[in-house]
């Protein structure tokens, strides 16, 4: 399962080595961003079975276009991006938004800040655990984490 934030560091993470590492049953997971896998490299392992399957919510480009050798291979699921969309979405934001205004005119605290330098992406840059460890889970998944 790949769910961490696109930057510098995790651009093309997922690349042709560390895929050649992966049991050829493995399988991979993208919620993250699809330029953490380098796609032409994914196809290529998964065409020729040097991998399982892929779960593909993220692509380099979006939508995927239809010509994609992705939407061909059956070892390949691709669901919408777009697990935000629900029931009630869009109030909630429009809540936050508004309780996050009045507060900041009263100087207060915003609801969900994230302190300077603490945020998800600042914190995974920072600690670059994707290159603890990562190496080491070949055959068993990859996955990141922001922590």
């Amino acid at each position: 399962m790949i769910a961490c934030p696109l930057t510098p560091e995790t651009r093309n993470l997922i690349d042709a080595r560390r895929l050649a590492r992966m049991k050829p049953t493995a399988g991979i997971a993208n919620i993250a961003r699809g330029e953490i896998i380098d796609e032409a490299a994914l196809i290529d392992a998964l065409k020729h079975q040097r991998l399982g399957h892929a779960y593909l919510d993220v692509f380099h480009s979006e939508p995927l276009a239809a010509d994609s050798p992705l939407w061909d291979l059956p070892n390949v699921l691709i669901s919408p991006h777009n697990a935000g969309a629900s029931t009630g979405t869009y109030a909630r934001g429009v809540e936050i938004f508004l309780r996050n205004l009045a507060s900041y005119l009263q100087q207060q605290p915003l609801v969900n800040e994230a302190p300077p330098g603490k945020s998800a992406a600042a914190q995974y840059t920072k600690r670059r655990t994707h290159q603890h460890g990562l190496d080491r889970a070949a055959g068993a998944g990859i996955g990141c984490s922001r922590y």
